[in-house]
């Protein structure tokens, strides 16, 4: 069923006017029309069913059609963090896309010394923009934490009582076995890697230099390679969905 992310589901019979760019999709992609059901969700494991009416003012309102629910958390579930260097281009939002298909929990984005662009005052809202979108489409209730960092050592101090810290290294580093259960943190640098001053800082807070061997990965390819690795290696494939 389709899905539309809400700031927060009101209560029962109160409708939600749906933003125009919506109001387009459902009605020019989806052919959708008043009286059809969609899913509402706030992104923190609330969600309930609506159905679509017309709106005073033009394009399509979702009158709430039941109670909330609460989506169930699993039991003993691992946390996953990733500390991620801003990267060019679209390269970024495809990482962001990414991590909320794999279910990430948390994405901290910090600009390292090395990366190719800087954070600009939109950075966050397309960021955010291109997270909700792939929300509507994963069929996850809950969605990651996304912060953009002042500076390195924030990132680093997100980590933490996380049991794993670690981040990947080009050269260097072990390879990646099996984990002992408990939430995980892990570093993405920027094209060009960690300086040898962030690799030292980050060394100090606790996090451990991981290798995949003789593969070296640009940034965007590195975050989806961790996010999957650390998925498996903390059983998080295998915890019951939400």
């Amino acid at each position: 069923m389709t899905r539309h992310l809400v700031e927060m589901i009101p209560p029962v019979g109160r409708t939600i006017r749906l933003p125009p760019r919506e109001t387009r999709h459902l009605r020019r992609v989806l052919r959708m029309r008043p009286g059809d059901e969609i899913v509402v969700f706030d992104g923190r494991g609330r969600f309930a069913k609506a159905v679509l009416e017309p709106h005073p003012e033009g394009g399509l309102a979702a009158r709430i059609a039941e109670k909330a629910h609460e989506a169930p958390l699993a039991d003993n579930r691992p946390e996953l963090h990733l500390l991620l260097a801003l990267t060019r281009g679209e390269r970024m939002e495809t990482v962001v896309e990414k991590s909320v298909e794999l279910d990430v929990t948390g994405l901290w984005v910090f600009q390292a010394e090395r990366s190719q662009r800087e954070m600009a005052k939109n950075t966050e809202q397309r960021l955010r923009r291109h997270l909700e979108s792939a929300g509507k489409q994963s069929g996850l209730d809950r969605l990651p934490t996304l912060r953009l960092c002042d500076n390195f050592d924030e990132a680093l101090d997100a980590a933490g009582d996380c049991r794993h810290k670690l981040r990947f290294a080009a050269r260097g580093g072990q390879l990646l076995e099996a984990l002992e259960p408990g939430d995980a943190a892990v570093i993405i640098g920027p094209e060009g890697g960690l300086t040898d001053d962030e690799q030292t800082r980050a060394d100090e807070h606790g996090f451990l230099p991981i290798t995949l061997g003789r593969l070296v990965l640009r940034a965007d390819t590195a975050s989806i390679v961790a996010a999957t690795l650390l998925n498996d290696r903390l059983g998080r494939f295998t915890s019951p969905k939400e």
